[in-house]
């Protein structure tokens, strides 16, 4: 089990920047730092998108990656793409698409969280908002894509030590 989490992301997702472009380009970022990350909480529908998205995202590349439907041993793929919400390749980064209910989250099973959460998903971005406010985290920041770039924000910073 991680003991600190050590920040939560937010990209908030538009028409002209979409999941399906974003949650690639983020993990290309990851595997950059040589870090693993999960895509938790996916249905079997949402898993076979990220699946095919990932080898197709490009005609460069693709991500090699596993998922919990086709693949027996999460600890070979550095990318997992998974209906749980557990941390089962050791991974850095835990990355959620969508509303989770709280009871589902071992909050503690990854020491950083993204989430990649569409403009139209309000209830998932209220849902990380208030997850982040209740845990004091040290960083939080959320990235908005505004005049053709993208713009980081901090999000929710906590006030003073005593808060974290």
């Amino acid at each position: 089990m991680i003991q600190k989490i050590e920040n939560c992301v937010v990209y908030w997702c538009t028409s002209v920047q979409p999941q399906e472009k974003i949650l690639p380009q983020v993990i290309e970022k990851i595997l950059m730092q040589r870090k693993r990350c999960s895509i938790l909480n996916q249905s079997v529908q949402e898993l076979e998108k990220w699946d095919d998205r990932l080898w197709t995202f490009s005609s460069k590349s693709f991500l090699a990656h596993g998922n919990d439907v086709k693949d027996d041993f999460p600890k070979d793929h550095p990318i997992w793409i998974t209906q749980s919400c557990l941390n089962q390749n050791d991974s850095y980064y835990g990355i959620l698409t969508g509303y989770v209910h709280q009871n589902e989250i071992d909050l503690y099973s990854f020491p950083c969280w993204i989430w990649i959460v569409k403009e139209e998903d309000a209830l998932a971005f209220q849902q990380a908002t208030a997850w982040v406010q209740s845990k004091k985290w040290t960083e939080s920041w959320i990235w908005v894509y505004r005049n053709q770039r993208w713009e980081k924000s901090v999000w929710i910073k906590a006030t003073s030590e005593a808060e974290l």
